[in-house]
């Protein structure tokens, strides 16, 4: 529970302000700037550095969980599928966030992606897991790696090997629906932020000229 609440919404935004203060104390990117690239570039390059990490974190607790239930001599098969989906799932869900949060912290500082997820880390358990936020969490991208978390759990109790039993339906849907707003969102923001970059620093290279 705690790894679809609070890593997305804490852990993340700390990852990324420490990232973006970093290109910061470098005299706010000018150590990267001077390389012949486009600044929209190397704003996307920290991206996908950063999506990477994100992939990896993910990895890790995945298997420091199957390697905790070994330990406990935890009885029963290993459910592999739902552990990867919910890993790689909780990471997909939880990119769009990650590049809120450096383009908050390249535009703002630390404080403000800081701020984003203490935002979050309220509205995602809050939002995710009580029926407060039954009919508004599908809006809430906080709320999205905690109820997959729920939804896998339900499917994977109802599960027999059919994904056509009509028990299972109405969560799978629902993940479908949550994956697509999450594809399109993560674009949204990429695009914004990276258009923004490229503004601003072509902005002042004509006030520094």
């Amino acid at each position: 529970m705690a790894h679809g609440s609070l890593w997305p919404a804490g852990g993340v935004a700390l990852q990324a302000a420490l990232a973006a203060n970093l290109d910061m104390q470098e005299n706010n990117w000018q150590a990267l700037l001077v390389r012949p690239v486009a600044p929209a570039m190397l704003l996307g390059a920290k991206f996908l550095v950063q999506a990477a990490h994100l992939l990896i974190h993910t990895l890790i607790l995945s298997v420091v969980l199957v390697l905790a239930g070994v330990l406990l001599h935890v009885q029963g098969a290993v459910p592999w599928n739902v552990i990867l989906l919910l890993g790689l799932g909780t990471a997909l869900f939880t990119l769009p966030l990650q590049v809120l949060y450096m383009w908050a912290a390249t535009a703002k500082g630390m404080g403000m992606a800081i701020g984003l997820g203490a935002v979050g880390l309220l509205l995602g358990p809050l939002l995710g897991a009580t029926s407060m936020g039954e009919s508004v969490w599908v809006y809430i991208p906080w709320a999205w790696p905690l109820r997959l978390y729920m939804l896998l759990t339900a499917i994977w109790s109802e599960f027999h090997g059919d994904f056509t039993t009509p028990s299972v339906q109405p969560g799978l849907h629902l993940i479908y629906a949550v994956f697509v707003a999450t594809l399109f969102l993560l674009l949204a923001i990429v695009l914004a932020s990276l258009l923004w970059f490229e503004r601003r620093e072509q902005g002042n290279v004509i006030h520094s000229a």
